[in-house]
């Protein structure tokens, strides 16, 4: 995303297709899609989320404890979807905890094919959810 961003003021540089000759080195389709891709690059990026290791206190008395899963992917695409389900979740009395050690889920990882990379990605997280669940996590009393 930042490259794209540093990138998109050059995107008038970039020789349009039609221009390009069969000598080219780059094809006229990856141009286009080099172009449509820094066209679609946000004008700025969003401000980070709380990082691992924070904790949100419920608010009233507190009905449980639950670690939110933070998510990579869903930052930077939806990165207020986060906020609002720690918002949710304070407000009806759950204390709620982004895990420190928490990694990548790995889903983005197995759609690629490296099942072996993305089964690493899941047990370290279930590791680091398990130490996690040890200090407390509990399912809320509704």
């Amino acid at each position: 995303m930042i490259l794209a961003r540093l990138g998109r003021p050059l995107i008038g540089l970039l020789p349009a297709p039609k221009e390009t000759s069969k000598a080219a080195t780059v094809s006229p389709t990856l141009l286009r899609r080099i172009r449509a891709m820094l066209a679609l690059a946000p004008a700025s990026l969003p401000a980070s989320g709380p990082a691992g290791g924070s904790v949100f206190p419920a608010i009233g008395e507190r009905r449980g404890r639950v670690a939110l899963l933070q998510g990579c992917a869903q930052q930077v695409l939806a990165p207020r979807i986060n906020q609002a389900a720690i918002s949710l979740l304070t407000r009806h009395g759950i204390e709620v905890v982004l895990v420190k050690d928490e990694q990548c889920c790995g889903a983005l990882t197995h759609h690629l094919g490296r099942d072996d990379a993305a089964l690493a990605f899941a047990r370290a997280n279930i590791a680091a959810w398990l130490a996690e669940a040890e200090r407390g996590v509990s399912t809320p009393s509704w």
